[in-house]
């Protein structure tokens, strides 16, 4: 598969933003004036968005350059997301299993009591997808809109047919402004009531992965819309980001309540426009210039699925400590921070090293 250099430095930055974004959140949310603005920098939305967005890009590329990618290729990157996440999972659950007094604390986090008091329970429901406690619910999204590609990528060999998917998907959106997926959870806590289904609307978010498949796989078509932009859309488009930008940061105040307009979990009108007017202007800065090419971010985006597994468990594993963590001083926080966030370059090490030959390793320590 041929990396995309730029967009891999890109998810690389994102996922050391969603790191630094989740470490403010719980393990060291006494910073909570400086999560206000790590959460959503550039506007109503977040590195979640991002990811979505260039994962269905990347994945209507492959598409559409690999026709074989369907049969030969889908099967194997739907295993790897569903076992990342039952691994990532699981291997918090044992560690709770073993050293429960280590870990009261995530009852007090994002992680309910049911995972220390019913370990293997949580797993087998965690399988089937009805338990999916936070940062865990992201991948099975992942697994859900992959799974969905043979039957996107036959919806859209016509213009007549991508208007009808667009349309489509357009009113799954609408139907997720209600909640639909909310109302479908309280009635599988009917039969369990411990059911977390995903936070993030499903109905909502399939838009993001539908647009950028779309994009992705008519690349050629869309560079060509890109570079032959209008100026006039493009300044209205910048005016409308600047204009989120202020108000998210509260430069600019208004007198309504724009919530549920801004929503992340059903990523509401405004979220949306938001997002895809910047995915706009950095599509179209990235297909004329390539500047953004930085190697170590690159190695990170390129190792996403992993590196994102291992934030997740490394959240949890700090947030086990949060208490003992806000009664260290200033400049033990600072360290411990430092040292979370860069260790994400470990799972590379890690990968490396796996893939040296014990004869190879023998030869290294005889010699």
């Amino acid at each position: 598969m041929n990396r995309f250099t730029q967009i891999d430095s890109l998810r690389g930055l994102l996922l050391i933003l969603m790191t630094i974004d989740h470490l403010l959140l719980w393990p060291f949310n006494s910073w909570n004036t400086f999560y206000h603005y790590i959460y959503g920098p550039f506007g109503f939305f977040t590195a979640a968005e991002c990811f979505f967005f260039i994962s269905g890009i990347l994945a209507g590329n492959l598409v559409k350059n690999k026709p074989n990618y369907i049969q030969t290729s889908l099967k194997s990157r739907l295993l790897k997301l569903y076992l990342a996440n039952i691994i990532g999972l699981s291997v918090l659950a044992l560690s709770a299993f073993l050293f429960p007094q280590y870990f009261t604390q995530w009852g007090d986090g994002f992680l309910n009591d049911y995972l220390l008091t019913n370990p293997l329970k949580a797993i087998f429901f965690a399988a089937i997808f009805i338990y999916l406690p936070a940062f865990f619910n992201i991948l099975p999204l992942y697994f859900y809109f992959f799974a969905s590609i043979p039957l996107l990528s036959k919806s859209i060999k016509s213009i007549k047919n991508i208007i009808i998917t667009i349309l489509c998907s357009f009113l799954l959106w609408i139907v997720g402004q209600f909640a639909l997926q909310d109302r479908i959870q309280e009635y599988v806590r009917y039969f369990f009531p411990q059911a977390d289904i995903g936070w993030f609307d499903i109905f909502s978010w399939q838009i993001l992965f539908v647009l950028s498949f779309i994009a992705g796989y008519y690349q050629e078509h869309i560079k060509l819309i890109l570079l032959s932009s209008n100026n006039i859309i493009l300044f209205f488009i910048s005016i409308f980001c600047i204009f989120c930008f202020l108000v998210k940061h509260e430069l600019i105040k208004l007198n309504i309540n724009i919530f549920y307009l801004t929503d992340i979990k059903t990523l509401g009108p405004i979220r949306l426009l938001n997002f895809l007017c910047a995915a706009y202007i950095i599509s179209l800065i990235f297909n004329k210039f390539s500047f953004f090419n930085i190697n170590l971010l690159a190695k990170l985006g390129n190792n996403s699925l992993s590196i994102f597994t291992y934030h997740s468990c490394l959240v949890y594993y700090l947030g086990a400590f949060t208490k003992q963590i806000q009664s260290l001083n200033l400049v033990k926080k600072i360290i411990i921070f430092i040292c979370a966030v860069l260790s994400l370059y470990l799972v590379l090490v890690i990968k490396k090293l796996a893939k040296i030959s014990p004869v190879y390793i023998k030869k290294v320590i005889f010699s």
